[in-house]
C-alpha cells in the first residue's frame, strides 16, 4: 500500500507476489497519462555467480527463458504473508539438468527516484536449494531477519553464519572464519586485510 507501489492491475503484477507468473503493466499517472511497463520494470534477472546472469525471456508459448537456456519450470505458492499477499517462489532448470530453487523474498527500499513518487522498491528471490540431475542437494537456510543462516548438503557437510554486532562469523568443521568490515581472521588465526 506504499506509494508508487501500488501500480497496475493485481492480478498480474509482480508486486503482489506474482513473482514467478507476473510481470509489469502499464499504468496511468497523476496526470492521466499511460505509463509502460518499460518504464519502470527491467524484468526478471537471473544471477547466479559465476554461471550466468541474464534476463528471463517469455517465449509465444509463455515459457520463460534466457538465451542460454535457463528456463524456469515451476512456481511455488507461499503461505500468505500478513498482508495477505501469497510470495511466489521459482524453480529454475540449466541446460545441464540442475535446478535452482529460490524460495526466500527479500522486498526493500533501493534509494532510486521513480517516476509518480520516490520510492523504487527492488524484490530479490534468493536461492534456497541447488539440485544436480544425480540429486544432490545443497539447502541455504536464513533466519527471521532474512540473513543467510546456514548451508547444508545432502552428504552431510554443513556451515553455520552467525551475525554479531561488528562481525560475522561461518563455521564448518569445528573451524571458524570472522569476518569484520576490514579484515578476515582465518580459522589459524592468520588474517586478510582489506
Amino acid at each position: 500500500s506504499s506509494t508508487g507501489w501500488n501500480w497496475g492491475n493485481p492480478d498480474i503484477i509482480w508486486r503482489n507476489g506474482k513473482n514467478c507468473t507476473g510481470s509489469a503493466d502499464t499504468v496511468i499517472d497523476n496526470a492521466g497519462k499511460l505509463i509502460a511497463a518499460n518504464a519502470y520494470w527491467q524484468g526478471k534477472l537471473l544471477h547466479i555467480p559465476g554461471v550466468t546472469s541474464e534476463t528471463f525471456l517469455t517465449t509465444a508459448s509463455g515459457e520463460q527463458v534466457t538465451k542460454s537456456h535457463f528456463k524456469i519450470i515451476e512456481c511455488i505458492d507461499n503461505p500468505s504473508d500478513p498482508q495477505g499477499i501469497v510470495q511466489q517462489g521459482i524453480v529454475v532448470q540449466g541446460p545441464d539438468g540442475t535446478t535452482y530453487t529460490f524460495n526466500q523474498i527479500k522486498s526493500y527500499y533501493n534509494g532510486k527516484a521513480a517516476l509518480k513518487d520516490p520510492i523504487v522498491r527492488t524484490r530479490l528471490l534468493m536461492i534456497t536449494k541447488i539440485k544436480d540431475r544425480f540429486n544432490n542437494e545443497v539447502n541455504y537456510n536464513y533466519d527471521a531477519n532474512g540473513q543467510l543462516a546456514g548451508i547444508s548438503s545432502s552428504d552431510g557437510r554443513e556451515i553455520t553464519i552467525a551475525y554479531l554486532s561488528d562481525q560475522v562469523q561461518a563455521s564448518a568443521h569445528g573451524r571458524t572464519w570472522i569476518y569484520t568490515p576490514s579484515n578476515v581472521t582465518l580459522p589459524d588465526g592468520r588474517k586478510w586485510v582489506y
